[in-house]
Formats: structure tokens, sequence, C-alpha cells
């Protein structure tokens, strides 16, 4: 951190995508992260998806590991998950609601989330070599806001443009068709395939 919040200063943040990790491998890689974490003093731990490290096989679960880590001094755990997810593996837990503070956040407004996919079409042109209208990022965030109600703004959006610049990117590569951009007809399909 930069200074510019006192009590961060001099932290170290890693944030680690865990929403793909499986209920067998859960246990092994948690405390593979914690490991690492202890080996760096002041760390901050941002863990995406912490409901699947938490989950084990056959309704187990590996809470008493994170109690432990999260009252170790020095270390910091911010964890994201759904409501539904808090009250499913944490809510009931109260020697680790004592530990944890919960910030509820709401779903980002449709012009906060277009700003955040305009930004991130950024990256996705450059990476893809493809363009993407300002036209094509409003279909994305107007469709995956009526339509896929099963992720958040600006994610779902997001999601769908990079699947598009995949998909024109094969069509190019793999396929030898000449594309240069993504359409807002490419987002309507990505949409309703989902």
């Amino acid at each position: 951190a930069e200074g510019e919040i006192p009590f961060l200063t001099g932290r170290r943040f890693l944030w680690l995508d865990c929403s793909n990790i499986g209920s067998e491998a859960s246990r092994a890689c948690l405390e593979t992260i914690l490991a690492v974490a202890a080996e760096l003093p002041e760390a901050v731990l941002c863990l995406d998806g912490l409901a699947a490290l938490l989950r084990r096989p056959s309704g187990g679960t590996n809470i008493p590991l994170l109690r432990a880590a999260a009252a170790r001094p020095g270390l910091r755990i911010i964890g994201i998950l759904s409501r539904h997810e808090f009250s499913e593996l944490i809510g009931s837990d109260a020697r680790l609601l004592e530990l944890f503070a919960r910030i509820e956040t709401d779903e980002p407004s449709e012009e906060t989330a277009l700003a955040i996919a305009r930004q991130a079409v950024d990256g996705l042109s450059r990476e893809y070599r493809l363009s993407v209208s300002d036209e094509v990022v409003r279909r994305a965030v107007g469709l995956t806001g009526s339509f896929l109600l099963n992720e958040r703004h600006p994610a779902r959006a997001i999601r769908v443009l990079r699947r598009c610049c995949e998909e024109a990117d094969y069509e190019r590569t793999q396929l030898g068709r000449e594309r240069t951009d993504v359409t807002a007809d490419d987002v309507t399909g990505v949409v309703f395939r989902n």
C-alpha cells in the first residue's frame, strides 16, 4: 500500500481467484496459500471466491483452518463471497465472526458497470487485436443485466465481451475469416447461448 490509508502502509496485497478450486483440493490449496502468506510479513490476502476454499468433500469444511489463520498476528484476510455463501459457511460460526467484519456491497449501477467494462475492453482490444465499439459494450452491459442474473455486474458483461473476442479471434486465426472487430450481434449470440 502507498500510505493513503495509514494502517495499510507497507502491507503487501495478494489477490487470488479461488472460485474454481474443487472441494477435493480445497484444503491443500488453502494450506499452500497460508504457508506463502506466512513468509510475507504484513500480508493482506484477498481471496476472491473464498467459499470454494472452505468447502470439502462430503459436506466438510476448512473453517477451523481459516479460523486459526485469521487469528495469526500480522495477517489480514479479505474473503469475497456472496450473501448466500456467507450465511451458509460463516454466518453461524460465532468464533469466526469475531475475527472478521462483514462488509456488504451492492452491485454497481449500470452506468458504473459500463464505465468499468469500457476500461476492460481497452485491454481486450489490445490482447485480441480487435476493435470493440462503445455500442458493443453498451449491448453487453444491457443484455447481461437483463438476462444473466447468476453473476454480478460488471463481471458478467466483461466475461461476455471476452468470449466474443475469443470467438472472433478463433474465426480469424483458425478459420481464416476476416475479423477486425466485435459486433453487437456477437454479444447477442454469446448472451443467448449462455
